[in-house]
């Protein structure tokens, strides 16, 4: 984010991953872009338009607010874990980072980020007239957001081993499928060429 001496904000970039195709206004198989800001379209190679890019104001709109990202990638995490995150992960709830976010802007990146572009803002100027509204509220029924328990709410400072779990304590837990079905391929793979070998030392 940049501002003009006249106080005006400029995006610099928020992720936008539009490749121009033939039409001239969507490309799909194509994923490129600041990752921590791409919509789960993006990830996933999907079909890239200005809903895609809803997501990423709304993910730039939780960062000027809540002073980080919903979600933040290590160098060593793999791409399979980033798309996951990004595509299935529910966003944390701003206020466990800044508790004094007023509830209409938690609305609006609530809507705006939405796993599911049906379910985000129609247009840019659909979200500023719901940032303008102070009384603004999102559907109630929404998927994919984790809104913080009223018992306990995490700041940074207050994070520790023994509070919360990071991703990959989680993926350590749970062995990942892949690995099985990888493993499982391997297997097969060694048996045919154990069987090709023979059969050659016999001739």
């Amino acid at each position: 984010m940049l501002v003009t001496p006249d106080y005006f904000a400029k995006v610099t970039d928020f992720g936008i991953a539009k490749v121009l195709g033939s039409t001239g206004n969507t490309a799909t198989g194509t994923m490129i872009g600041t990752m921590e800001y791409m919509s789960p379209e993006q990830m996933t190679g999907g079909v890239v338009d200005q809903q895609s890019d809803i997501y990423s104001l709304g993910i730039t709109l939780y960062e000027m607010l809540a002073g980080r990202l919903p979600f933040t990638f290590k160098p060593h995490d793999s791409m399979f874990d980033k798309i996951r995150v990004i595509t299935s992960t529910p966003i944390p709830d701003p206020r466990e980072f800044y508790p004094h976010i007023p509830e209409n802007l938690v609305n609006v990146i609530k809507k705006a980020t939405q796993k599911e572009k049906s379910d985000r803002f129609r247009s840019v100027s659909e979200m500023l007239a719901a940032i303008k509204d102070d009384n603004y509220i999102a559907p109630t029924v929404i998927e994919g957001y984790k809104t913080p328990s009223a018992e306990h709410t995490v700041t940074p400072s207050q994070k520790s081993s023994d509070q919360t779990s990071s991703p990959r304590e989680e993926d350590e837990e749970t062995p990942n499928p892949w690995f099985w079905l990888i493993a499982l391929f391997l297997v097969g793979v060694i048996g045919i060429l154990i069987y090709f070998i023979i059969t050659l030392l016999k001739e």
